[in-house]
């Protein structure tokens, strides 16, 4: 299975004809796509998405991503859950603690230190201040040295937006029901909280590969399309990656008492 990214510097029409949809841009052939290979729908741009489409996708498991007209984020639409997991369950006894937002805090932290360690290791730097605010100056700076400060943003954003698609396929199939995801609590957006983890690997991964000119900076649409084609090729390493902190959280949820 493949995720779909639609990214549209022109109108493009989505339709829902039976197991596929069917993409249609303005003088070009219709491309379908059946449904039952498609892992994820990435948004951007002039996308005229039906209802009807909308909701086939929901139902059929496959979560959407909406990015705004630049690439960042604007939000997700991810699968009503018909099934109870473990890992839902867990998660919803955990939110009925009173004390369950400075344990949830203490975890992210924790968790968002090893990640900001990871990567510094991967960019070969010591800091001996690992607050984010300057490690995140770091990574601004070693990309923009290489992209320049606006292809930097644009990349952030973008790479972001992707790696919130490809969270909410898996939180959606660790069985965690879209309410718990988001707003359950005042201070819980685990799919935020798990996109800013992840992005600092990324971020460097990012680097590395301008760096050693495996990917060439560019800027708008081009630069997009390169950064979707290097995120795919590190599809598997990066939900690997994914899987390793949903675990992680799911047994840390195990073990609060």
């Amino acid at each position: 299975m493949k995720p779909l990214y639609l990214d549209a510097d022109q109108p493009i029409r989505v339709e829902l004809d039976g197991p596929s949809l069917v993409v249609a841009v303005e003088a070009q052939a219709a491309r379908r796509f059946p449904l039952s290979r498609l892992s994820r729908l990435v948004v951007c741009g002039p996308v005229e998405l039906p209802t009807p489409a909308l909701v086939e996708c929901l139902r059929r498991g496959i979560p959407i991503t909406f990015l705004t007209g630049d690439g960042a984020l604007a939000g997700s639409a991810l699968p009503a859950q018909t099934r109870t997991s473990r890992l839902n369950d867990r998660l919803e006894e955990f939110l009925e603690r009173p004390d369950w937002h400075a344990l949830y805090e203490n975890w992210r932290l924790a968790a968002e230190r090893r990640q900001i360690l990871n990567a510094l290791a991967r960019l070969r730097r010591h800091s001996s201040d690992l607050r984010p605010a300057t490690v995140a100056v770091l990574l601004d700076d070693a990309v923009d040295a290489l992209a320049n400060q606006r292809g930097r943003i644009e990349a952030f954003a973008w790479l972001e937006g992707v790696l919130a698609a490809l969270l909410g396929e898996l939180i959606a199939a660790a069985g965690i029901s879209p309410h718990l995801i988001a707003d359950r609590r005042p201070g819980l957006h685990l799919l935020r909280d798990f996109t800013g983890l992840l992005s600092w690997r990324l971020k460097a991964e990012l680097a590395a590969a301008l760096a050693e000119k495996t990917l060439a900076a560019a800027v708008g649409r081009p630069w997009r399309r390169a950064l979707a084609s290097w995120f795919e090729q590190r599809r598997a390493a990066e939900r690997t990656r994914a899987t390793r902190l949903l675990d992680g959280f799911s047994y840390w949820l195990g073990g609060v008492r």
